[in-house]
This record gives structure tokens, sequence and C-alpha cells, in this order.
């Protein structure tokens, strides 16, 4: 199920179109998705997303996919159900469906890691690959830069809280109170 806008050969990450750009945190769209794609056996789904650096520089226009193991329903801890949280600005409600257009319209701060592959067998077993194999993907949406639901609805009086002062929030009761 191809929901990718784009280039026909920019779809499933196994094209060979790894984009490789230095980790970091940088501004990006959403662009489409493919998914639920059966990739390590039957058992195995992933659903990806794909995004592109919309950040002003050498990188623009540069397309890279996030991945989610895909769960018929995600549960409050996966990245994915965090991600759509975010994206939505509210958590789903019972029986609500996960969809990806939630991602449409916005920008979002995005943190690019670099996949590093390593040789599974022979000699060099455990060793990282050469450079020219490295990829990035984007291994976690951070905050919603810009859009739909980036600022505070029409009524409310309450400032967007960001992915940062939630977790601050959430981490205050760990420690030893007063």
């Amino acid at each position: 199920m191809r929901k990718s806008e784009g280039p026909e050969d920019f779809g499933c990450p196994k094209a060979d179109v790894f984009a490789y750009i230095p980790e970091g945190v940088y501004e990006a769209v959403y662009v489409g998705y493919d998914g639920p794609v059966a990739v390590f056996g039957p058992n195995e789904r992933r659903l990806y997303l794909h995004w592109e650096i919309v950040t002003h520089g050498p990188y623009l226009g540069t397309r890279l996919f996030q991945s989610f193991k895909h769960y018929y329903k995600w549960g409050p801890q996966s990245n994915y159900y965090q991600c759509w949280s975010l994206a939505a600005g509210r958590r789903p409600r019972a029986r609500t469906r996960m969809s990806p257009e939630v991602f449409k319209g916005k920008v979002f701060l995005a943190e690019v890691v670099t996949v590093k592959p390593v040789f599974n067998e022979g000699v060099y077993k455990g060793r990282p690959r050469p450079t020219h194999e490295w990829y990035s993907r984007v291994s976690d949406l951070l905050d919603v830069a810009a859009g739909a639901g980036s600022l505070p609805s029409a009524g409310s009086n309450q400032l967007p809280v960001t992915s940062k002062e939630k977790q601050a929030t959430s981490n205050e009761g760990l420690g030893k109170g007063p």
C-alpha cells in the first residue's frame, strides 16, 4: 500500500536511495508513508513515514524515513503513539484509527541519526561497514515547529506544551520530595 508522493523509486527504505547527512536536529515535513510492510518475515511488519528536510542549507530537500514496528493497537509507550500524539496535540481517543495523515501540513523538529551497519559474518564480523554504506534516518520527533496544531486553538488560554516540558513534568514525581 504505497502512499508516498514523489519519485517512484523513493518508497520503501529497501530501495537504493539512502541519504547520508550529519546527525542533528532538522526541520522536516511529512511527505507520505509506506506500510505496513513485512520486512523480516510475515510476523515482523513495519510502518515507514517519509520526511523531507526543510532546514535551509546543503541538505534542503533531502528525504529520509522513520521506521516503526507495526502493531494493530499501539500502546502509550510506543514511539509511533508518542509521535502521533505530538502531531495531533492530544492522546488518541478510544478506538481511534491512528492514521499517519495527522502529520500532514506541519513542520516538525526531527532528530536525525546515522545508521552504521556492521558485518554479520566472516573475519570482519561485528566491525562497522565502510562509510559509503552508512545512511541517515529520522529517529524521533521533538516538537511541532509550525503548522496546524502548533498554536493554541481558538478560545484556549493555554500555550502549547513542548515535548521537553512534558518530559520535565513527568520526571518531577520521580525524585525524592522535600
